[in-house]
């Protein structure tokens, strides 16, 4: 869902895969949840998201490609994860989620909703 926050053809932004600057940019699935602010993007981007599977033991949800490391962003926004097995309860506040982009890896902790 684009929901509009300035003048323009709504229905050309549904036909589309694209996230625009001076929208708030939302998408969702069974899986994935990603919100942008009006704020955070300078330009218009194509928003093709991708999933796979994660082979890793400690991993407790599918591995996610929201936006490519080239999109600038003006300032932070949401993504939700919803885990694909369960997360014992000695581990729940242990749980991080990973960024990586080109060799570099960052891990924030994870709040559960």
């Amino acid at each position: 869902m684009i929901t509009e926050t300035g003048g323009g053809d709504l229905d050309a932004f549904y036909q589309s895969r694209e996230f625009h600057p001076g929208y708030v940019n939302v998408f969702e699935n069974e899986e994935l949840h990603v919100f942008l602010s009006p704020e955070t993007l300078y330009d218009s981007v194509a928003f093709n998201p991708a999933q796979k599977k994660s082979t890793a033991a400690d991993s407790y949800s599918n591995i996610h490609s929201v936006l490519s490391g080239l999109v600038p962003a003006h300032n932070a926004f949401t993504v939700k994860i919803k885990p694909t097995k369960d997360i014992p309860d000695s581990l729940r506040a242990k749980v991080l989620m990973k960024r990586s982009w080109n060799g570099k890896i960052e891990v924030s902790p994870a709040k559960k909703e």
